[in-house]
């Protein structure tokens, strides 16, 4: 007989000999449609496929909004029928909070303290008081979910008295006391050679025998609500004891 004469050679539907025929030529598949590691014949080729079989969970490539809401994408598969949160017949991706959180703009001034969503803690408060003016300048703090930049100006208190002493030319030293409403507050005092002080409220230094000491202010210096010396403006002067009530 003639080695030839077998089904993958006659056309179904046709037979030869008793021989029934397999040949098809109207199949399209390729390796990317059947299954990796599984085989089948197309127009008479044995191929073998490629793809990947996505069993169990699968992990979302990326996540993102559009029209009609959340979009996912994920790896190029086969998602067999299997049973996910009691339902049957279904396949299940995920994605990673972090992922969704990003996609909706999720973050934590927009979600109530002690709650979250998405896996972000949220921080937006609804009981705090403080206005701009109660924040020190250059500063910033976040109230009631506002961002709020603070304007209050640096100073030194309502109610001060300043006592300025020099023994010689060479040593001075500076008193700051703090009464507001009859409470004392804190007392600042500097005591410095030639060399000067540096301080946070004030610098003080000895600028010479023609003119004496400088008492710069660091701050502003409040006086009954009112500012008296502004940061940066100075006192000067050459006598060896120098009292000066500043604020009272």
């Amino acid at each position: 007989g003639d080695a030839n004469l077998v089904a993958g050679n006659i056309a179904k539907g046709k037979s030869i000999f008793g021989i029934a025929g397999s040949y098809t030529s109207d199949a399209n598949a390729v390796a990317g449609n059947i299954l990796s590691g599984k085989t089948a014949y197309v127009n008479g080729a044995k191929i073998t496929g490629n793809m990947p079989l996505r069993g169990g969970s699968s992990a979302a490539s990326l996540v993102s909004t559009g029209a009609n809401g959340l979009y996912m994408t994920f790896p190029y598969g086969y998602y067999p029928a299997e049973t996910h949160f009691s339902q049957t017949n279904s396949s299940e991706v995920y994605i990673s909070n972090a992922k969704v959180a990003t996609a909706l703009g999720i973050t934590a001034n927009k979600i109530a303290k002690g709650q979250s969503i998405a896996g972000v803690a949220g921080s937006y408060t609804s009981d705090a008081n403080a206005t701009a003016a109660d924040i020190a300048v250059g500063k910033t703090a976040y109230v009631n979910g506002v961002k709020i930049t603070g304007n209050m100006s640096s100073n030194l208190g309502n109610l001060y008295i300043v006592t300025t002493t020099s023994t010689g030319q060479t040593t001075a030293a500076v008193q700051i006391i703090s009464i507001e409403n009859g409470v004392h507050k804190f007392t600042t005092v500097g005591y410095k050679s030639s060399t000067g002080f540096i301080g946070n409220a004030f610098d003080l230094k000895y600028t010479g025998v023609a003119t004496g000491w400088k008492l710069t202010f660091k701050k502003n210096l409040i006086c009954n609500n009112e500012t008296k010396y502004s940061a940066g403006q100075e006192i000067t002067w050459k006598y060896n004891i120098k009292t000066d009530y500043l604020c009272y």
